[in-house]
């Protein structure tokens, strides 16, 4: 049986934001009796806090090209009915730095997404940002960044 402060101080570990896996390491348990702590309703609120939508087993959705400064980005939505639920990015060019970066953001989003924050929340943070190699014309497709692109797809189709 788990002591109180143990369950204590992993709902306050997982609020400030450390994974379930950093958690389970600093307390010396094992994830699964975090979820099963969890489950049984140990955490309180903590629930609300990382609640987030679980992902159905098919989605829709559509890729959209846009040429950036770094070549072609190919943007996917996938909606939950018609709801955004999910935004994948892969760059035309294999591996490296932008690659990863656009990884890590579209992961930030979707799971954003799947705890409820709003998408133009999304866009009013990544519109705007600029790289050092910016697509500048034609004007009316300008494009600053990938973080950019990834911005208006959403804005424009999501």
């Amino acid at each position: 049986m788990a002591s109180q402060s143990k369950v204590e101080e992993a709902a306050k570990l997982l609020r400030q934001g450390l994974s379930q896996l950093e958690t389970s390491k600093r307390l010396g348990v094992t994830t699964r009796t975090l979820r099963r702590w969890r489950s049984l309703g140990k955490f309180g609120t903590l629930d609300l806090v990382i609640g987030r939508k679980v992902r159905p087993r098919i989605l829709s959705g559509r890729s959209i090209k846009v040429v950036t400064g770094c070549g072609n980005l190919y943007v996917t939505l996938n909606r939950d009915g018609s709801e955004l639920f999910e935004v994948f990015a892969t760059l035309g060019k294999s591996g490296g730095c932008s690659s990863c970066q656009n990884e890590a953001l579209t992961r930030a989003i979707t799971l954003g997404l799947r705890c409820g924050i709003p998408k133009v929340e999304f866009v009013r943070e990544l519109r705007g940002i600029q790289c050092p190699n910016p697509k500048m014309f034609p004007i009316e497709d300008r494009v600053l960044s990938c973080s950019d692109a990834i911005a208006k797809v959403i804005e424009e189709e999501g």
